[in-house]
């Protein structure tokens, strides 16, 4: 299961950031930014069930999917 999907799992059954960042063992600027992204981009706690991680990034982070790559 990625971080993401854990992150805004434990924030729906009311943890903390700060408890999550310990729990899942990641900064503090990792759980705000998940936080943060799912507060910009709602998606229904049933639907994030359902999807697999990088249909929930896609949705969370759709900015840094679009980035284009230069190829040399």
């Amino acid at each position: 299961m990625s971080k993401e999907k854990q992150i805004l799992q434990l924030l729906r059954d009311g943890h903390s950031q700060r408890r999550i960042a310990d729990m899942l063992s990641v900064s503090r600027n990792t759980v705000a930014k998940t936080a943060k992204a799912a507060m910009a981009h709602p998606v229904a706690a049933e639907t994030i069930d359902d999807m697999d991680e990088q249909e929930l990034y896609r949705i969370l982070f759709p900015e840094s999917v679009h980035i284009p790559v230069l190829v040399m």
